[in-house]
């Protein structure tokens, strides 16, 4: 069983970053170095835990910890000051409203580039869609677009929410997995070895999140359709008394829609269920279990326990972005089958029609 994505989800997250980044130009680069500030800044606060421990004479006596307590006392060396245990608390607090700073403008630089990127969208479709000339208008349902511009286009800035935030996880992992390898290599080779396990069990999962974004969007669509001809033709369905059979005609779509959405929202609970419950009990076996088995001081223990506790919250995430975001992609297919569609029937001016003649 792979441990990856799906190769179809792989290509449609791909041309959607590179679309993305088509759009949205270097402010995308930006945001990922902010990402990568923010993990960055977690991360030393973690590690400082060590020095700061040492001045409490709580230090660990491993060559990591020695390591780490060492080039922060050169930092104070550098700075002229004494390492005591107020000043690298002191330190700390400095990263943490660092690591603030960068998180907000983050969060805020994410969000205006997500509601930038659908407004654009929403503005491409509705262009082609205008100048594309009366077959296709005659051919394309009018709901599709009205979906597009809507429900599909929500669902796009969905998929490009996903993705940041699957980023945003990533980075902060692979900075944490470093600090833990430094502090307890066998302990973080084992975390690690769990992870990968419970990404193995979950896979299916994301398959299935893949399948069911694609009915999603038909059924979304059919739905519009449907809803849009009876409201048309409300007053023949009045004159006819077939009230009933509009609603059951309607229900069927509605239900549908309730259907594919629980059976995707049940499966994110459970995939959170698994990793959440089955990392909490690795960290218990972890607290009594590596300075009895592996020898490995208490101090350092705890420190990769505080950092696999802000680790795990993560991996549960990035299993259920990439799940999510299986969900969304088809959204991405669908507003691009569309503009091509719209592309490919452009209306040609009658002037170059002309020309064309002559």
């Amino acid at each position: 069983m792979t441990l990856l994505p799906s190769t179809t989800l792989f290509r449609s997250a791909a041309a959607l970053a590179a679309d993305a980044y088509r759009v949205l130009g270097l402010k995308l680069p930006l945001l990922f170095v902010l990402t990568l500030g923010s993990a960055i800044c977690e991360g030393l606060v973690l590690a400082m835990l060590l020095p700061l421990f040492g001045t409490m004479g709580l230090a660990g006596t491993s060559e990591s910890a020695a390591f780490i307590t060492s080039g922060v006392e050169r930092v104070f060396s550098t700075l002229k000051m004494t390492m005591s245990t107020g000043a690298v608390g002191a330190l700390l607090l400095i990263l943490l409203a660092i690591a603030a700073t960068i998180f907000f403008a983050q969060a805020y630089l994410a969000t205006r580039l997500q509601a930038h990127y659908v407004a654009c969208w929403q503005r491409r479709i509705f262009a082609a869609v205008t100048q594309a000339g009366w077959p296709f208008l005659r051919r394309q349902r009018g709901a599709d677009v009205v979906g597009a511009l809507t429900t599909e286009s929500i669902r796009l800035g969905g998929a490009f929410y996903q993705l940041n935030l699957i980023a945003t996880s990533a980075t902060f992992l692979a900075m944490q997995i470093a600090i833990a390898a430094v502090i307890a290599p066998a302990v973080t080779f084992a975390m690690l070895l769990l992870a990968v396990v419970l990404f193995a069990v979950t896979q299916q999962m994301v398959r299935r999140a893949l399948n069911l974004g694609s009915e999603l969007t038909l059924a979304n669509a059919d739905l519009l359709a449907s809803g849009g001809e009876m409201m048309g033709a409300m007053k023949l369905i009045k004159a006819t008394a077939r009230e009933e059979l509009a609603k059951e005609q309607l229900a069927r779509h509605v239900d549908n829609i309730e259907s594919l959405s629980f059976r995707n929202a049940f499966d994110v609970q459970i995939v959170r269920g698994i990793f959440e419950y089955t990392s909490a009990a690795a960290l218990v076996m972890l607290l009594f279990g590596a300075p009895l088995l592996l020898g490995i001081n208490v101090v350092s223990v705890l420190i990769v326990i505080a950092i696999f506790i802000r680790l795990f919250p993560k991996v549960t995430a990035l299993r259920q972005c990439v799940q999510s975001i299986g969900l969304a992609l088809p959204a991405y297919d669908t507003l691009r089958g569309i503009v091509a569609k719209a592309s490919a029937a452009r209306e040609v001016p009658d002037a170059a029609q002309g020309a064309e003649r002559a």
